[in-house]
């Protein structure tokens, strides 16, 4: 199916007016934006007063740097509110339009992975409107969506040189690039480098260029090198005092991946075979109860804010972990039967060098669901090799995409209803 491009373009533009009115009634529907912008402006201003004070003491708990924000995000936002803004309103407004460019990069990249005439594709960017999470860090000053930007560049890059000949060095350079310019923003970001490095390294081998990729992940490295362990302002490490305990991971792990599970939904209920073949499978039972008796054993994860959507309705609503040890079992095998039962280990090795990397994502004690909202539909819809995703994608028709955009909306009322109720 085609659609029109006047009714396309009226999508978005009711889009982004959504986004100016959201602006105009300081909506943040995620509960936590509003709260993490007047932080992010303190601090800001504290650059204003004294800027080299600032940056050398940014761990210093006694003075209330209890922010897990690079200093590279506040420096940002201080030069352009000193250069460009004269008030928090303009540059509110600067980084609700910058953001938008995210959805226009993940567009690309879709135009780069499904060569389609199939234009419904164009609207699968248009979820992002719809989440709380986008739209509140668009409408209030974080370095969420800046940080993600780049992450979507560098992507981009990476993905235009596997399906453009995997010759082109100066593509892996750019991916490079925007990889440290998000990390710099969001310092966890980093950790990408790993993914890139193992599903790069053959090409490199390939083309001759893997002292050069190295040297130039080396340099681009040294200022935070510098930063951290030569200045030591080790503003990353005061958030990782946490003892590292087996219920620590299992927190980590059942939490994540329940929340990957919760946005693999409407790709799974359209798939009837992977579904049989759940079901069908008896070891997935035996898996299924032995991973429950451990959530009952070591799960404790007990904070009043994070832990993902199931996490949060079990807790809320029927005032247990029944519900989200339920789903979170669910999950499990769903990517299981996935990753390791349809094509075997080795021929899924880079999805799940991927899927670990998303998992080191939240390696401090607080997982929040945020985290994986957008990198969701880049990672399991564009770069995952595993045809699961992407064969929904591919046979997208109305019924698909309007399924989608209701499942979104459903998560952006709720969240809606939980931030004014």
């Amino acid at each position: 199916m085609n659609l029109k491009k006047n009714y396309i373009v009226s999508i978005y533009f009711i889009f982004y007016l959504s986004l100016l009115f959201g602006f105009y009634l300081n909506e943040d529907t995620s509960l936590g934006y509003l709260i993490d912008h007047f932080i992010h402006l303190e601090i800001i201003n504290r650059f204003d007063k004294g800027f080299f004070e600032t940056l050398l003491n940014f761990d210093n708990q006694e003075q209330n740097f209890t922010t897990a924000h690079s200093p590279i995000f506040y420096i940002s936002y201080f030069f352009l509110n000193k250069i460009f803004f004269s008030n928090e309103d303009m540059l509110r407004l600067f980084n609700l339009h910058i953001s938008l460019l995210i959805p226009f990069i993940f567009y690309k990249i879709l135009k780069l992975k499904y060569k389609t005439k199939n234009n419904l594709i164009i609207l699968l960017p248009g979820l992002f409107f719809l989440s709380p999470y986008f739209r509140s860090g668009s409408i209030w000053i974080g370095s969420e969506n800046i940080s993600m930007i780049f992450l979507f560049i560098s992507f981009y890059y990476y993905f235009s040189f596997k399906i453009n000949g995997r010759k082109n060095f100066n593509l892996i350079i750019l991916n490079i690039i925007f990889l440290c310019l998000g990390s710099y923003f969001r310092p966890i970001y980093s950790i990408f480098s790993i993914y890139f490095f193992l599903a790069l390294y053959k090409d490199l081998i390939k083309i001759n260029k893997i002292v050069e990729y190295i040297l130039i992940n080396s340099i681009l490295t040294l200022p935070a090198f510098y930063y951290i362990f030569i200045l030591e302002v080790n503003f990353i490490a005061i958030h990782l005092d946490e003892p590292i305990n087996f219920s620590r991971f299992i927190n980590q792990f059942s939490i994540i991946i329940s929340i990957l599970f919760y946005y693999s939904i409407p790709y799974l209920l359209f798939n009837y075979n992977l579904i049989k073949d759940i079901i069908y499978n008896k070891k997935n039972f035996l898996i299924f109860f032995i991973y429950i008796i451990t959530l009952f054993l070591f799960f404790n994860y007990s904070l009043d804010y994070g832990g993902g959507i199931f996490f949060r309705i079990s807790s809320k609503f029927f005032e247990s972990n029944y519900i989200f040890y339920f789903f979170s079992a669910v999950g499990l095998i769903v990517f299981k039967t996935i990753f390791i039962d349809r094509y075997g280990i080795k021929k899924n090795y880079d999805d799940l060098i991927l899927l670990i990397v998303l998992f080191f994502l939240e390696i401090d004690t607080t997982i929040f669901h945020e985290t994986y909202d957008l990198l969701f539909y880049l990672i399991f819809l564009v770069i995952i090799k595993n045809d699961f995703y992407s064969n929904f994608i591919k046979s997208l028709n109305i019924n698909k995409i309007s399924f989608l955009y209701s499942f979104s909306s459903f998560f952006y009322l709720i969240s809606y209803f939980k931030s004014y109720f």
